[in-house]
């Protein structure tokens, strides 16, 4: 897995706490003039449905959304301001994408979440991106993030300090 930046560790207690960091990253991204790309992995369980869901119902728009994971169809665009395009590449396992779902892949006007990002070619990751693992704890889930960017790194680590268990 190509972790890239500096490492930012969340403690999620329970899925509140995971749908809450959700809320603060769509609060965080929703201001740049470039989205990074949402990069996800870990287990079946972990959390990683429920933060995108957390994301998504921030965004403008997306109070009223639907979020699951597409994990048959493995595309779900949702209707937010911006369009959030939503990946589940669990039943892809590096087959790579139909060309319609490459070019939103890399459509620079929507925010971008992949599920199952290790199943996702090398060459087609995209360029700005935020890697994200979550793994399963015996008290709730850790969270671990790598972030290049340094007005995004520096907001984490301010909502990390100021609002979530960190060990």
């Amino acid at each position: 897995m190509k972790k890239t930046g500096e490492r930012i560790l969340f403690f999620l207690e329970d899925e509140q706490k995971t749908l809450n960091l959700g809320q603060r990253l769509a609060e965080t991204l929703i201001g740049l003039d470039e989205y990074p790309a949402l990069l996800f992995t870990g287990p079946l369980g972990a959390g990683k449905t429920t933060i995108i869901r957390g994301i998504v119902q921030e965004l403008p728009g997306g109070e009223d959304a639907e979020v699951s994971s597409p994990s048959f169809n493995i595309l779900n665009i949702y209707p937010t301001k911006p369009e959030t395009a939503h990946f589940d590449l669990y039943r892809l396992e590096g087959r790579g994408l139909d060309p319609e779902s490459e070019d939103i892949l890399f459509d620079e006007d929507k925010f971008i979440l992949v599920e199952w990002s290790e199943f996702l070619p090398k060459d087609l990751w995209p360029e700005n991106f935020i890697w994200v693992e979550l793994g399963l704890h015996e008290c709730g889930r850790l969270l671990e993030m790598f972030v290049s960017h340094k007005s995004i790194k520096d907001k984490l680590k301010k909502i990390q300090r100021s609002e979530f268990t960190f060990l």
